[in-house]
């Protein structure tokens, strides 16, 4: 007898972050058409193939955020789990794409001429914004977040071929494209002594 090696998909979610870096200013820039996209999901075509992400585009709330990266200010954050509370300085704070319209009601108004015109928004985070990176990347993988959305799955496999094709993808030569990053996380179970094969 031997044993096999093999993997069943239970379950699969999608989720998309926008990285943004704090200016000299403190604020964070914006671009209105970026958080359309990211808000609503209309249909689109990315590689000359079309896109409609429809679980997405209903549960934005879970599927897609603002990844906001300090460079000059830190808040203070208190993470708490079953053991103890630990305070801390983060520097880095997520945030949802439907919040953002709390945190900027201009984007809740935006209309075609805003978008056409695309003018950055400015962002300012205050201390009650400090939801730390590393607590959202605990609900991503324990699957709290995440839309289950087959087009959206398509588009990470469009969009990072190399990063899906092998664990350790080889190193690409430098270029002047700004850097895109696909993390894909498995989470497998292993059972003693089954499945085997006679």
């Amino acid at each position: 007898m031997r044993k096999t090696k093999f993997q069943t998909l239970v379950d699969e979610k999608t989720s998309f972050f926008q990285a943004k870096i704090e200016k000299n200013d403190g604020s964070f820039k914006i671009k209105p058409r970026q958080w359309y996209l990211m808000r609503y999901w209309p249909n689109f075509f990315y590689k000359k193939k079309p896109f409609t992400l429809e679980s997405c585009s209903k549960v934005p709330d879970v599927c897609s955020f603002y990844l906001l990266l300090f460079k000059k200010n830190v808040l203070d954050y208190t993470f708490v789990d079953n053991s103890k509370t630990c305070n801390c300085e983060i520097n880095s704070v997520c945030l949802s794409t439907p919040y953002m319209e709390e945190k900027m009601p201009i984007l809740k108004n935006l209309d075609r001429n805003g978008l056409v015109k695309n003018n950055d928004v400015s962002l300012r985070l205050t201390q009650k914004d400090g939801d730390g990176f590393i607590g959202m990347m605990w609900d991503l993988l324990l699957t709290h977040l995440g839309a289950h959305d087959s087009q959206g799955s398509m588009l990470m496999t469009t969009m990072f071929q190399e990063a899906f094709k092998a664990s350790n993808p080889s190193p690409r030569k430098e270029t002047r494209k700004r850097p895109s990053i696909g993390i894909s996380v498995k989470v497998q179970l292993k059972t003693e002594g089954l499945p085997r094969e006679l």
